[in-house]
């Protein structure tokens, strides 16, 4: 009696409640049939991060018709199971075809997507194409720690996701915007077995060769417009508490203390050798 059964499947908190509705997964679908069991039938519909813990509701309901006979239905069982089981990881890096990557190709690991932004003998550094999931204000629509298109910090055009205070201080080794690339590189490295390290952007970087220019305050006579699509920290200070940061409208300055967390959030560099891409 399959045509009867629905199933709901949604991401709920800890307390098993659920939560919003854009966390609901699949709504009232039916319940696929099948003389032996079938494990993909909701494998694209659950993706949970290495290290992390997500709960996951699963509902089957009868829908009683009134309006049917299902007097055969009358003494039949249902058997249903439900397991999680982890994927294959992928061994290699997605990439643009051929080598000797340049300033401005694109890489991927996974979706996760970066601007390259230096290659010195093989040694690639490149910058993420958003800024990652992360502070109070996070995007719980998308998944923790990592990339996405909605998180831009100060966003005129859109909700602003993803702002966090530097730190502090105004020092970037003992910063929270580097513990948390850290923590986003050790994620990368266990979903895909890569082996890559994390930093922020530098003053210098953005000036040579990104174009940017620190005696006019901004970025907009960059021919690299992906270094403005974000607003995001660098690990360069300023004078005193100051940090410098770009911001979305093309501001590059240090007018930006390391306790304020109302514009500029984390935009990761991740540093790879070119020979394991």
């Amino acid at each position: 009696y399959s045509e009867y059964l629905v199933y709901t499947l949604e991401q709920v908190n800890q307390n098993k409640t659920s939560l919003n509705p854009t966390k609901v997964l699949k709504n009232q679908v039916g319940v696929p049939a099948s003389a032996s069991a079938s494990n993909q039938e909701m494998a694209n519909y659950i993706s949970v991060p290495a290290g992390q813990t997500y709960y996951y509701k699963l509902t089957i309901e009868y829908l009683y018709s009134t309006t049917v006979n299902q007097s055969n239905d009358v003494g039949k069982k249902f058997y249903t199971g439900f397991g999680l089981e982890e994927s294959s990881k992928p061994t290699k890096i997605i990439s643009k075809a051929g080598s000797n990557l340049a300033l401005g190709d694109k890489i991927a690991i996974g979706d996760q997507n970066f601007w390259v932004i230096s290659n010195t003998s093989g040694t690639i550094r490149a910058l993420a194409e958003y800024n990652i999931n992360v502070g109070s204000n996070k995007n719980t629509s998308v998944l923790d720690g990592l990339q996405h298109s909605t998180i831009r910090g100060d966003y005129s055009g859109g909700t602003k996701y993803g702002n966090v205070g530097f730190g502090t201080s105004s020092i970037y080794s003992i910063s929270t915007v580097k513990s948390l690339i850290e923590n986003y590189v050790a994620l990368l490295n266990s979903t895909y077995g890569t082996n890559v390290t994390g930093d922020a952007i530098t003053k210098a970087e953005l000036e040579s060769p990104l174009g940017c220019s620190s005696s006019s305050h901004t970025c907009s006579g960059s021919s690299y417009p992906w270094v403005m699509t974000t607003s995001y920290w660098t690990r360069s200070a300023g004078n005193g508490s100051l940090v410098w940061g770009v911001r979305l409208n093309g501001d590059f300055s240090d007018n930006n203390s390391f306790n304020n967390n109302n514009y500029l959030g984390v935009r990761p560099v991740i540093v790879i050798s070119e020979s394991s891409i």
